[in-house]
This record gives C-alpha cells, sequence and structure tokens, in this order.
C-alpha cells in the first residue's frame, strides 16, 4: 500500500474529471490513460440536498421546508457510473491489432464477494468506524441523517429537521460504504470481434487517512487532541491539521493491475514509426511505454529524451556538410538552442502547434529524469508521450509529401 503526502492528496486528479472530458463520460481512459499504482481521489463532501418548494403542509415540528432527495458527491456518482458500466467501450485490441468495441462483464461488489464465500455469514455492516458499527439514529425531531446504498445516487434519509442535517454522518457512511462495497474492484472486458480477446483491470479503493503521511509533531497534535479537543495547535501546523480534517472525506482510488499492460495496449499503436525510426529509438519509444506501465516514471521520460536527442542528432548529421555551417559554433549551444539553429538549414523539428512551449519541451524531460518524483514523472508521461508523436508524425507528414513530389517530377518531367 502506497502512503502520499498531505499536499500530494490534495494535488491528485478527482475521479469525475478524470473519467468527463468535454462533457463526455470516458470510462475507457481507467484502462488507457490511468498508470499502474497511479492514484485518483474520490471526494464524498459534496453531498447535495433538494427541496420541495411552496409545500402546502411542512413536516411535523418546526421544519419550514421539505426534502425532496439527497444526493451523493459527484465524484461518489462518477465511481456508479463506472461500477454500473453496460455499454461497450472503444479500446485498442492486441490481438486483432485495431481499435473495437469492448464489452463489460458485470461488477461483483466486495460485499457480494465475501458473502458468497461465506454464506452462512451476515451481511457485511458498511457503517464501520475501527471497527466498531456505528448505530443507526433514532430520529424523533433532531438533526435529519442521510445513510449511503451502494451504487445509488439517492441517499436514504430519516426524517428529521431538514435545516440541521448531520453531514458528518453521510460523508462517513459514504465512506464506508464504498470502502466495505468497491474496497477491491475488478472489471473485466471481452472484445466483441473475438471475446477470447479479454482486458482486465485490478483497482483498489483505500480511505484517504489510511494511506497519508502525517509529520510526527502533527500526529502528536492528532492524539492530543482525541484527549483533549481544546489543544492549542501551533500556528505553523494549523495548515496541516485543517487539511487533515478534510481528508477524512476522501477516499483515493488506486489501480494496483491490468492485464494486457498498457504498454501492450499502445505497442501497436506505434509501429507507424518503425519506419520513421532508427532500430535503436523505436527500441526505445519501447522501452518507455512498458515502463510507464510498469509505473516506473523517471525511466519512461528518459527513453523519450533519449528519442529527441537522436532526432536532433541526426539532422546534425545531414546538417554538417551545408554551407554556412559551423559546428564549433553548435556545439557551444544548450540544447534548445540547437533545434533553432537547425532550422536555419530547413530542418524544423518542433511543430508550429507546439511553438508557444517548445523552450520547455527537453527542460521537461530533463526534469523528469533529474528532479521529479517517480509520481509526478508518470504523470507528465502522457503529455510529453504526445509531443514526441506529434514531432515524429510531422516527419511523416514531410516524408510523404517528398514521395508525392518525386513522383509528380518523375512523371511530368519525363
Amino acid at each position: 500500500m502506497r502512503h502520499y503526502s498531505i499536499n500530494k492528496i490534495f494535488e491528485m486528479k478527482h475521479i469525475s474529471d478524470f473519467l468527463y472530458s468535454d462533457g463526455q463520460f470516458r470510462p475507457e481512459r481507467m484502462i488507457t490513460d490511468l498508470g499502474l499504482y497511479e492514484a485518483i481521489v474520490i471526494d464524498v463532501a459534496n453531498i447535495s440536498v433538494t427541496y420541495i418548494t411552496g409545500a402546502d403542509v411542512p413536516l411535523k415540528g418546526k421544519a419550514s421546508k421539505t426534502i425532496k432527495s439527497v444526493m451523493v458527491s459527484d465524484d461518489v456518482k462518477t465511481l456508479h457510473r463506472f461500477l454500473e458500466l453496460k455499454n461497450s467501450i472503444p479500446l485498442p485490441c492486441p490481438e486483432c491489432r485495431k481499435e473495437y468495441a469492448y464489452i463489460p462483464k458485470k461488477f461483483i461488489s466486495y460485499a457480494d464477494l465475501i458473502s458468497a464465500m461465506n454464506p452462512n455469514k451476515n451481511d457485511i455492516v458498511y457503517l464501520m468506524e475501527e471497527g466498531v458499527k456505528i448505530k443507526r439514529p433514532k430520529v424523533d425531531y433532531g438533526p435529519l441523517y442521510a445513510s449511503y446504498i451502494f451504487q445509488l445516487d439517492t441517499m436514504e434519509y430519516l426524517q428529521g429537521d431538514p435545516d440541521t442535517m448531520n453531514y458528518d454522518y453521510c460523508k462517513k457512511s459514504c465512506v464506508e460504504g464504498i470502502i466495505s462495497n468497491a474496497r477491491r474492484i475488478h472489471r473485466d472486458f471481452s472484445c466483441s470481434l473475438n471475446p477470447d480477446h479479454e482486458i482486465f483491470i485490478e483497482c483498489i479503493i483505500h480511505r484517504a487517512i489510511d494511506v497519508c503521511k502525517i509529520q510526527p509533531e502533527v500526529k502528536s497534535i492528532l492524539e492530543q487532541q482525541k484527549i483533549n479537543p481544546s489543544v492549542d495547535i501551533p500556528e505553523k501546523f494549523r495548515e496541516q491539521i485543517d487539511k487533515y480534517e478534510q481528508i477524512k472525506d476522501l477516499l483515493i482510488l488506486e489501480k494496483v493491475g491490468q492485464e494486457p499492460s498498457m504498454a501492450d495496449l499502445q505497442m501497436f499503436d506505434i509501429d507507424k514509426y518503425k519506419n520513421i525510426l532508427p532500430r535503436e529509438s523505436f527500441r526505445d519509444f519501447s522501452m518507455a511505454l512498458g515502463l510507464y506501465a510498469s509505473g516506473v516514471g523517471c525511466g519512461s521520460l528518459l527513453y523519450l529524451r533519449r528519442i529527441l536527442e537522436r532526432i536532433v542528432r541526426d539532422y546534425q548529421e545531414e546538417c554538417k556538410n551545408y554551407p554556412n555551417w559551423n559546428d564549433l559554433d553548435y556545439k557551444n549551444l544548450r540544447f534548445e538552442e540547437k533545434m533553432k539553429y537547425l532550422e536555419q538549414f530547413g530542418k524544423k523539428i518542433i511543430p508550429d502547434d507546439l511553438s508557444d512551449i517548445r523552450t520547455i519541451i527537453y527542460g521537461k524531460l530533463s526534469q523528469g529524469v533529474h528532479e521529479l518524483s517517480e509520481q509526478d514523472s508518470l504523470e507528465l508521461f502522457p503529455y510529453l508521450k504526445i509531443v514526441i508523436e506529434m514531432i515524429l508524425d510531422k516527419k511523416i507528414a514531410e516524408r510523404e509529401r517528398n514521395e508525392k513530389l518525386k513522383s509528380i517530377k518523375k512523371v511530368l518531367m519525363k
């Protein structure tokens, strides 16, 4: 089980932002874009309450409005959409060597799995705190409580005062309900062309507080607070303490397994670069994908950087015999300056679409090798991979254009 700093947890992508792109639900990204051992956040806190307005008769007692529904957060809804997924999704098939629709098999919850293994065991209680069952509150006319029901967007609420809802109970119910039912997620998908071609992923959901690394001083203050809630908090630790309280409402979903690997799924997609890359560079590209799929961030960026360096070096060899080439001046230039120098000889490496970030591309690749953590490098890799692909796509387009021109001249000048 990996552990993360409080700040790192707050920097993670949310599952709703990750799986929704341009308003479209993209569940295939869990397979194609979420790296092995990469984590995303499920925030349960954004629980929404809708009211019936203009009710003639309010609830018995002092309440002035009536509740229509209590809904789980957007992140929890997104998790539900993924778990209940029934429609096919587009995925690259390593066997067919093309992209086809993959059909999901039914999701079996963790609670169902345990019940199947222990048919005589009582149903799993999903409201747990440190191994002790949270008693369902008896509401006469006090705060309103809402309980999470697995895979339902609407929470079950007990009649009470809608103006004084107990949100802490509601959020705790969501956290423990998801942990008990979807602690381990296994999803199988089969190719629509050949059902024997299958893809599966494994994910684990943790409470954020269980995987959070905290400073010894902060841990000591938290332990003192359990005994004395009014304990003084030093100013320098106040922000960390406040954040620690917030992560009680967070879950961490971590991808821990996939077959075929992301590298296998993407490998046939880079076949088109075999004819444009030297054998060593194509091997480097394959290595980069393989390392990224295995959760190695810094190493994967190292191989991407080697591809860019070899492209520049090959162009340099082509330009050496050109008039006005100054080898001494070239060798004293920084890498970004070398790429600009080569443009004087018609060797434009960075496409125009990337011109506004051309000066930082190599720096980001080097930063991943020398400075960034594994996790930061893993998050950066997909974007730098696209940069390398755009550079290579430009080379392919140039080669096709030159071949067409050559063919035209050969025929028309005969």
